[in-house]
């Protein structure tokens, strides 16, 4: 636990496997979380203060699984009650069976698979593998549909 950090604090891990974000996470990925965190505290849902334990490290492709690993291991330690992350697909499916052994701290995800879900982690994308198809193919319709309407 850090210095500033009470024993009441809530510890939220953000394991960034992304090292190209740089000034995103800051702009876009913590302001999102204190946004959230600013009007979950006025309608009286968090009555604790939270701090934001940020890894940054260059996993898969272009790095390696070990760093992303090791960054899991490392936020566990610090005591986060919850991780972020990773967001790569290639670092979320091999970390499952660490973060499963572990069975302690939960895990959400942005990866883009659903072979990484289980009992501790969960997925926050921006769509699922299983509907994407769907989705597209619904799109593709209407889309043919508005252009018959027109003519």
């Amino acid at each position: 636990m850090s210095e500033s950090s009470s024993p009441d604090t809530v510890r939220i891990g953000l394991l960034i496997d992304v090292p190209h974000w740089g000034p995103t996470i800051d702009d876009v990925l913590l302001a999102t979380f204190h946004m959230v965190e600013d009007e979950y505290r006025a309608e009286g849902l968090i009555d604790r203060p939270i701090e934001y334990v940020v890894r940054v490290v260059p996993g898969l492709p272009g790095g390696s699984f070990g760093v992303v690993r090791d960054a899991f291991h490392e936020l566990v330690k610090e005591g986060c009650l919850v991780i972020y992350g990773p967001m790569i697909t290639e670092n979320g499916t091999p970390l499952l069976p660490y973060v499963e052994r572990l069975a302690e701290v939960p895990l959400v995800s942005m990866a883009g698979t659903e072979a990484m879900l289980g009992e501790w982690v969960f997925a926050l994308n921006n769509g699922s593998m299983a509907d994407e198809a769907l989705v597209i193919a619904s799109v593709m319709a209407a889309g043919i549909m508005i252009a018959r309407w027109r003519i």
